[in-house]
C-alpha cells in the first residue's frame, strides 16, 4: 500500500467523520433555541470556508514555492481546527473538569487564534507587497 493510498484512506475517514458530525448538528438543530442554531451554522460556515481556503493554498504554494500561500493555508488550518473543537465540545467545556485541563484546553485555543491571525497578516501582507513590486 502506497504513502498516497494511506493518506486517501485517512482523509476518507475524517471526511466521514465530519460528515457524521455535521447530520448529528442538523438532527439536534430543531430542539435547540434559534440562536443557538444561528450560532452552529457560523461555526460549520468558518469550518468549510477555511477548509477550502487550506484545499486551495497548499498547492498553491506547492506550485510557486511562495511562503505566503503556505502562512494563509496554514492560518486556515489553524481556524479550521479551532472551529472542529468548538464544534466537538461546544462552546464551553463540561463542568467538574480539573482547572488545569480547563486552563490547557483554553490556552490552547487562545494560542492557535493568535498564531492563525498572525499566519494571515502575514501572508496577505506578503502577497500585497509582491502584487506592488510586479507593478512598479
Amino acid at each position: 500500500m502506497g504513502r498516497g493510498t494511506v493518506v486517501g484512506c485517512a482523509g476518507l475517514i475524517v471526511g466521514v467523520l465530519i460528515l457524521l458530525l455535521f447530520v448529528t448538528y442538523v438532527v439536534t438543530w430543531f430542539q435547540k433555541p434559534s440562536l443557538k442554531i444561528v450560532g452552529s451554522i457560523e461555526r460549520w460556515l468558518s469550518f468549510v470556508a477555511n477548509l477550502v481556503v487550506a484545499c486551495y493554498c497548499f498547492p498553491a504554494f506547492r506550485a510557486t514555492r511562495q511562503r505566503p500561500f503556505l502562512y494563509l493555508a496554514f492560518a486556515a488550518s489553524c481556524f479550521a481546527y479551532d472551529n472542529l473543537f468548538r464544534l466537538l465540545f461546544g462552546p464551553r467545556l463540561p463542568t467538574g473538569l480539573p482547572p488545569s485541563q480547563v486552563l490547557l484546553y483554553y490556552g490552547a485555543q487562545h494560542f492557535v487564534e493568535i498564531a492563525g491571525l498572525v499566519l494571515y497578516a502575514s501572508g496577505i501582507v506578503s502577497l500585497a507587497r509582491d502584487a506592488r513590486r510586479r507593478i512598479k
